[in-house]
C-alpha cells in the first residue's frame, strides 16, 4: 500500500510538472486543465506500471482505470 501511495504521489507530481513545462515553455499553450492533468496522471501510472513489482503491476493498471472512470464523470 505504501509503495502504491508514493507511485501516485510521483506520478502526479511528475504530470504537474510536465503540465508547467507546457505552459512556461511552449508560449502558444497558456492553460492546462485539471482534466488534463488527471489523465496525465493516469498515462503515467499505466506507463510505469511495468516497471513495478510482479504483484503490484495488475493493482496499478485497476487504480489508473479506475481514476480514469472518477473523471471522466
Amino acid at each position: 500500500m505504501k509503495l502504491l501511495l508514493l507511485l501516485g504521489g510521483a506520478a502526479t507530481c511528475w504530470s504537474i510538472w510536465l503540465s508547467r513545462n507546457d505552459i512556461v515553455l511552449e508560449k502558444e499553450k497558456k492553460y492546462v486543465s485539471p482534466m488534463q492533468v488527471i489523465y496525465l496522471v493516469t498515462h503515467v501510472l499505466r506507463t510505469w506500471a511495468i516497471l513495478q513489482k510482479p504483484d503490484l503491476h495488475d493493482t496499478v493498471l485497476v487504480v489508473s482505470q479506475h481514476l480514469t472512470r472518477v473523471a471522466a464523470k
